[in-house]
């Protein structure tokens, strides 16, 4: 529960399955006609079988929120965002029987795997500021959660079960020069494999 916290803070927003309409206004952003692309700008350009119901820029304080949930370091609180992007993905066959921010856990078991992804890029002012964030003890180690195969040099779990009850959540961390990239991917019966292919898809730009 921690852990999803501290996605929470990191860009100030809030990601949390069904909560996702409330907390974003989502609308369809490719009309619910399938996978769609982009537009060029950071973030996956396309996942097979799946399609983009949101994308839009993130803009805040890398620790914006951090206060009273984790020990705040001084180099977290003069480390800032210089930009970020987040999208977020849903099964399409589940989009086209009616479902928008997430996927009802009997349709999930019913449709094994990648059900449900959010993937953030968040820019600082440089690598160094990237890399000693995915080292800092607060981000790496104050959430609950058992640690999978990484991707890219970074850092992956496979969450509890809270917000997807039935489902499975694995959330994938790492640095991409100056970028931190974050891709979370849900889905009943998933597994790292499928998770990391997932991953995989959001390469720097």
């Amino acid at each position: 529960m921690r852990r999803r916290r501290s996605l929470v803070a990191l860009a100030s927003l809030v990601v949390a399955g069904g909560a996702l309409a409330a907390a974003f206004g989502l609308r369809p952003a490719n009309g619910g006609s399938g996978p769609a692309a982009a537009s060029g700008r950071a973030g996956i350009a396309r996942i097979p079988g799946m399609t983009l119901v949101h994308s839009s820029g993130v803009g805040s304080s890398v620790c914006a929120g951090m206060k009273g949930e984790f020990r705040v370091s001084a180099w977290c609180t003069a480390a800032k965002l210089r930009g970020g992007r987040y999208q977020a993905w849903i099964l399409t066959t589940a989009f086209d029987q009616g479902d928008r921010y997430s996927v009802p856990a009997r349709f999930a078991r019913g449709h094994p795997g990648p059900a449900v992804v959010t993937d953030q890029w968040l820019r600082l002012a440089s690598p160094r500021q990237a890399q000693r964030l995915l080292r800092e003890p607060d981000f790496d180690k104050s959430y609950t959660g058992r640690p999978v195969a990484a991707v890219n040099g970074g850092v992956a779990r496979r969450l509890p079960p809270l917000a997807y009850p039935d489902q499975t959540e694995i959330e994938f961390y790492w640095a991409s020069g100056a970028t931190v990239v974050n891709v979370n991917v849900i889905g009943a019966h998933l597994t790292v494999g499928e998770a990391q292919r997932i991953a995989r898809l959001a390469r720097p730009r």
